[in-house]
């Protein structure tokens, strides 16, 4: 991102964003291109389902298209593990699902 910012010319075609909560039971997601993934319970021991998105067709997040699209799902639940830096006084452990 530091590229964009500094107003150098960038190919953002790989780029997403990775964020998490830790309150109400921890949350992660991550958004590429124009896929969210969201997953919530991260602090169970099996977290909930992720749910997946299309901001641009559905920019309020109602329909859950994760079950449409298991692969795109898979590689951004492997971004989400790769983009995570695990902190001692945060420690819940993300869980790939099958």
């Amino acid at each position: 991102m530091m590229p964009l910012l500094v107003g150098e010319q960038t190919n953002l075609s790989r780029a997403f964003l990775y964020w998490e909560f830790h309150e109400n039971g921890g949350a992660r997601a991550i958004r590429k291109d124009n896929w969210k993934l969201v997953q919530t319970g991260m602090s169970q021991s099996i977290p909930n389902p992720p749910e997946l998105f299309d901001l641009q067709a559905d920019p309020g997040e109602s329909s859950n298209l994760a079950s449409q699209h298991p692969d795109l799902v898979q590689e951004l639940l492997t971004l989400l593990d790769q983009a995570r830096f695990p902190h001692p006084n945060h420690d819940w452990n993300p869980v790939l699902l099958p």
